[in-house]
């Protein structure tokens, strides 16, 4: 685990089916998360990510120093609109962000709205 919390050469970080639900799980992948500056991809597909693990997901880019972020999937976890609206501040500040990719959420009108806000509020490149 520490050597990939130090790693600074890995450029995409996926992980499918993995158990991200236990925020210690989380924890161990936030240092990589946020001090990567070559870092432009992540996917954490069906990883039960849920409240917890998105809020420290949300804290790890918010602090990151380099806006490398180009794909971002968490499709197919376990968050719906309420976890979604706390994390569209950090998807405010990925700029290079050009692909979120969510679905297989319960992400609702609510969710919806915050990201519709989320991209009108800023220059988006999302595609």
């Amino acid at each position: 685990c520490e050597r990939l919390q130090n790693n600074r050469c890995i450029r995409r970080l996926q992980f499918h089916r993995i158990n991200l639900r236990d925020p210690g799980n989380m924890n161990i992948l936030a240092p990589f998360l946020s001090h990567n500056p070559n870092l432009n991809a992540i996917v954490l597909t069906r990883c039960n990510l849920a409240s917890p693990g998105l809020n420290i997901l949300s804290d790890a880019l918010a602090i990151r120093t380099k806006d490398t972020i180009e794909t971002l999937d968490l499709s197919d976890n376990r968050f719906g609109d309420i976890d979604l609206d706390g994390f569209s501040q950090s998807l405010s500040r990925i700029t290079s962000l050009r692909a979120l990719w969510l679905n297989g959420n319960g992400i609702g009108r609510i969710g919806c709205t915050s990201l519709i806000r989320l991209m009108k509020n800023q220059e988006s490149n999302l595609e």
